[in-house]
């Protein structure tokens, strides 16, 4: 109950009882009600990640979330516009938490969560793949996190933070990184 709004990039991930009344032009406001599920804006990987999905073109794109927990990043995705959003997660309560914040939000039939492992069970490649997930798990799952990507599409990853950095970008070194934020430690990546 203590949780307040939080913006990032053009951003702000708000709680029911925070929605900003007037948000800045350009501001898309996705409402999460906290619960069991990472991502209420608070962590400094999921900023990171919206900051950098601020930059990113999703409109009309094919989009998967893995380790999607709150849906917050599959929900920014879909209220830019994606054609089609996936949000998987190995975590029931995660799952049931997302969907019951995609229906505090304006968004389209476009995106659907699924409980799912992608190690066993890949998605079908997309435009845009979202990962804030461990070091440790993108390190091990690099190779099938790149395949999951489209030609000329964009992967951007998070969850590791600087003393892991350099394993995390030697597993993804096929990849050109196109940006780079850094807060609190904490990294996050877009490679192409």
């Amino acid at each position: 109950e203590s949780l307040t709004a939080v913006s990032a990039g053009r951003y702000v991930v708000a709680p029911p009882w925070d929605i900003p009344s007037a948000p800045e032009p350009g501001t898309t406001v996705i409402v999460i009600e906290p619960s069991m599920g990472f991502g209420t804006g608070h962590h400094p990987t999921t900023r990171l990640c919206l900051r950098l999905l601020s930059d990113i073109e999703a409109r009309g794109t094919r989009v998967v979330d893995i380790g999607t927990g709150s849906g917050v990043l599959a929900m920014a995705a879909a209220l830019d516009g994606a054609s089609e959003v996936v949000g998987l997660d190995v975590d029931q309560d995660a799952i049931d938490s997302a969907r019951t914040s995609a229906a505090l939000n304006p968004l389209a039939a476009v995106i659907r969560f699924e409980v799912g492992d992608f190690r066993a069970s890949p998605p079908p490649p997309a435009d845009l793949v979202l990962a804030n997930l461990t070091g440790g798990m993108l390190r091990t799952t690099a190779a099938t996190l790149m395949a999951l990507k489209r030609a000329g599409g964009t992967l951007v990853i998070s969850g590791f933070d600087e003393s892991e950095e350099s394993d995390v970008r030697a597993s993804f070194a096929r990849l050109r990184e196109t940006a780079r934020l850094e807060e609190a430690s904490w990294v996050a990546l877009r490679l192409e």
